[in-house]
C-alpha cells in the first residue's frame, strides 16, 4: 500500500511493507540514502582519529563512540538500536559519564514518547509534533556523538575528571592515598 500527500509543495510518500515496516521517502531522499555509508565512514575515521590522539586511552567512551556513529549516520535509524549502547553508558565514569548517561536518558524518554505510542501514525499523518520530537531524539543522538568525542581531559587522556595514578606519581586518584617511595 503507498501513500502520497504533498507538503508545502514537496511529495513524501510512505510505503508499508509486507513486513509491516514503514518506509519513508521523498525527493532526494535516495540521494540522502547515497550519503549515509560516506557519513558513516567519515564518522568513524573521526572516532578512530580521536582514539588514536587521546593515546588510546578511554576506549569504552570511543566505543560508544564508535556505535553511536553506525546508529546515527546509518540509513536505518530503529528504536531498538538504542540498546546497543546501554553497557557503554554503564560504564562510563566522572564528568564525561555522567553528562552523556543524562542527555543518552533524553534520547531514550524521547524515543519512547514516540515509539511505541501514537507518535508514527502522527508522522505518517504529517503532524509537527512527533516530527519535531523525532527530530529532537535525533539532535540528542548528535550530541551524545559530540559529547563522547570531545570530551574534556584532565589528565593524559583521562576523562574521569581526576588525575590518574601513574607509575611513579605522588598520589592515587582511586584510594586517595599518598605512595611512599
Amino acid at each position: 500500500m503507498n501513500r502520497r500527500r504533498w507538503l508545502g509543495g514537496v511529495s513524501s510518500s510512505f510505503a508499508v511493507g509486507t513486513a509491516g515496516g514503514f518506509l519513508a521517502g521523498g525527493i532526494g531522499g535516495a540521494a540522502l540514502a547515497y550519503l549515509a555509508f560516506p557519513l558513516q565512514a567519515v564518522a568513524l575515521l573521526v572516532v578512530m582519529w580521536s582514539f588514536r590522539r587521546s593515546g588510546m586511552a578511554d576506549g569504552p567512551r570511543f566505543s560508544a563512540a564508535a556505535v553511536l556513529a553506525f546508529i546515527v549516520f546509518g540509513k536505518v535509524l530503529s528504536p531498538q538500536y538504542l540498546i546497543w549502547l546501554f553497557p557503554f553508558m554503564a560504564v562510563l565514569d566522572g564528568c564525561t559519564g555522567s553528562v552523556a548517561r543524562k542527555i543518552f536518558l533524553l534520547a531514550c524518554l524521547t524515543t519512547a514518547l514516540f515509539y511505541p505510542g501514537p507518535g508514527f501514525a502522527m508522522v505518517l499523518k504529517h503532524q509537527a509534533g512527533p516530527i519535531l520530537l523525532l527530530n529532537l531524539r535525533n539532535a540528542l543522538l548528535i550530541w551524545l556523538f559530540g559529547t563522547l568525542l570531545w570530551a574534556q581531559t584532565t589528565h593524559a587522556g583521562d576523562t574521569r575528571g581526576r588525575g590518574r595514578a601513574t607509575p611513579g606519581s605522588a598520589h592515587d586518584a582511586n584510594t586517595g592515598s599518598k605512595h611512599v617511595e
